[in-house]
């Protein structure tokens, strides 16, 4: 993912990592790419605050859940707040996810609050 505190702003990369990379960064944004547990090289940085915390495999690979959400805030959050229920019930209780990611999202602040991750 890249962390753009300038903008307050995170965005998921499209592409597939091996945990060789290496942390890249550029103005006041910065690309973080997880290694491997016990991995000396590569990029360093951190999952969310999520709620399942990853899984192992069999083989000792890490599991982690990433997931990408638009809130239309607009809509869900600003004309018909009702509606929010729905969409902090669903990121909390069905995707449980190690990191997300929001398009529209106008408060991090509310939606750290209301789903208990850790928001940066």
């Amino acid at each position: 993912f890249t962390l753009c505190p300038e903008w307050q702003k995170c965005f998921l990369k499209a592409k597939s990592l091996d945990g060789s990379e290496a942390v890249e960064q550029k103005s006041d944004c910065k690309s973080v790419f997880k290694t491997t547990c016990g991995s000396t090289g590569g990029g360093g940085g951190s999952s969310g605050g999520g709620s399942s915390g990853g899984s192992s495999g069999g083989s000792g690979e890490l599991k982690v859940k990433v997931v990408s959400y638009n809130l239309y805030w607009w809509n869900a959050f600003d004309q018909n707040s009702w509606k929010s229920d729905g969409i902090i019930s669903n990121i909390k209780e069905n995707l449980r996810p190690d990191t997300i990611g929001f398009q529209e999202c106008d408060s991090p602040s509310q939606i750290s609050r209301r789903t208990g991750f850790l928001s940066e």
